[in-house]
Order: C-alpha cells, then structure tokens, then sequence
C-alpha cells in the first residue's frame, strides 16, 4: 500500500498545530522518519505560532530516543502509523487518524482503551486495506472525510484544556 493513503491533508495538520497551541498552551513535537523531514518543514511553512512552541524532529530521532520522547508526552495525534502504536506501547493517549485501514483492525492497543481514538469516516464503512490486502479503491476520500473539528472534538474527550501539555504528531 502506498502510504501517503494514510496520510491526513497537511493543512489540516498545520489547522490542527495552531488550535493546540492557541487553544490549549501546548507545545507540539513533530516527528517521522527521514522521508517525513520534508513534510513537517513544509507544515512548519505559514504557521503562525509562538517561537519555541514546535519542536520539529523528523528524521533526528531512532526508534527507542522516539519512544523516550513520546513517554514524555500528554497525547499523540496522528495517522495510523508505527509510531503510533509506539505511543499506545508507552501508555499515553492516543488519537488515530484512520484511512484506508479501519481502527478495529489496525488501531491503537488495547483497543478498548477509553485513552485510545480512532477516527475513521470511510465512505463505505468497509475498509480499502483488510487483511493484510489493499482492494482496489473507488472513492479515495476517507482521510479528507475526517476534519479538523472531528480532530479536536477527540482532543477534548482526552485532555483537560486547563493546563499546559505536549503533544506529539
């Protein structure tokens, strides 16, 4: 499967980015691997936010400094990804955006976890990518099906807005 399926529009991360940190005081760690460097510098392009707020660490960390960091964590917020599943591992909240692969299969564990979300608005309810297989896609739009608002209507269910937190995306 091509991953940048699973990937949520940029600008809506860069929306997202500004809300959290207007909104709720936090600080915010970007990561991902090497390829990922491109995108965060271009999220990081236009974001009006306070110097110091962002930290971007995409492609500086290994896997275990990425699990020290995320440990350190109030939430993460991001697609369904490895590092996802090692913010579920380290035991913070986590909010899962969820495309072409469905949160009962591939989401956060436990998957009972009231800490854990996974958003998925797929048009069809049935996944692309199931079993390990990616059928063949006719609608392609179940990552712009999920917006900002449903993002933060997730933030709100898991993080107290009255206090200072990091979040990891």
């Amino acid at each position: 499967m091509d991953l940048t399926a699973k990937r949520w529009p940029l600008e809506r991360y860069r929306a997202l980015v500004q809300k959290l940190i207007w909104d709720l005081g936090a600080r915010v760690l970007l990561i991902g691997g090497p390829g990922d460097a491109p995108l965060t510098q271009q999220l990081l392009k236009g974001l009006e936010v306070p110097m110091g707020s962002v930290l971007d660490l995409a492609g500086k960390t290994s896997i275990g400094e990425l699990a020290a960091q995320l440990e350190a964590c109030s939430l993460y917020i991001g697609n369904d990804s490895s590092p996802m599943h090692l913010a579920a591992a380290v035991d913070i909240p986590v909010i899962g955006i969820f495309g072409p692969t469905s949160p009962e299969e591939y989401g956060p564990y436990p998957t009972n976890d009231p800490r854990h979300i996974g958003l998925w608005k797929h048009p069809t309810r049935q996944p692309c990518f199931f079993l390990g297989k990616m059928r063949e896609c006719q609608n392609c739009t179940c990552m712009q099906a999920i917006t900002v608002e449903d993002v933060w209507e997730a933030v709100q269910r898991l993080v107290p807005s009255s206090s200072d937190h990091e979040v990891r995306q």
